[in-house]
């Protein structure tokens, strides 16, 4: 289990949590919603240490996270199958999954948006580590290619390598999609 514990932390002025509490058993699959500014990317942040709190306690953290972010964070220098190559035995096979089968060979800047995302999504997914954040996972996907990662994330959610699943969105129905409990612990 993860557990926050009276966890606080502000950026300057903006407090952003404030004594917040929460448990995350092992084997939850979750969205995390809530308006804009409430904190759920700083949620995702702590959960994967890049942030530390001002005040309390984050336990039973696992030892690897994979972590998903708003931008994509692809490195530029490296082609999408390098890129994949990173996290996953078999590249190749990640990229067919998310539909870039073809675009193995090509650079970040080479590809759209949305085939920036569905690469950087497939990196996060590829990855074992028990905790896998996604922040915000379907922006810039268009119909199908956000029903095929929907798919892909269900897969996830069945694979017992993964203690859990939190997944950052402002939209109820991704959650509902998913079967996951959409919850909003950060609410204001």
């Amino acid at each position: 289990m993860i557990a926050f514990g009276g966890v606080s932390k502000r950026f300057g002025d903006k407090v952003v949590l404030d004594d917040f509490s929460w448990m995350i058993p092992r084997g939850l699959r979750v969205c995390v919603g809530g308006p804009s500014g409430v904190g759920k990317t700083t949620l995702l942040r702590l959960l994967a240490r890049l942030d530390r709190p001002d005040a309390g306690t984050i336990e039973g953290l696992p030892g690897s996270v994979s972590y998903q972010f708003q931008e994509n964070r692809l490195l530029p220098w490296y082609t999408a199958r390098r890129n994949l190559s990173l996290v996953a035995g078999e590249p190749d096979a990640w990229l067919d999954r998310v539909g870039l089968g073809g675009d193995g060979d090509r650079y970040p800047h080479e590809l759209s948006g949305g085939m920036r995302r569905r690469l950087s999504l497939a990196r996060a997914l590829a990855s074992p580590a028990p905790l896998l954040l996604l922040d915000e996972p379907f922006m810039e996907l268009d119909a199908d290619s956000k029903s095929r990662i929907i798919d892909i994330v269900r897969e996830q959610s069945a694979m017992t390598d993964r203690s859990w699943i939190v997944l950052v969105t402002h939209n109820q129905r991704d959650a509902e999609e998913l079967g996951y409990d959409y919850q909003t612990p950060l609410g204001r």
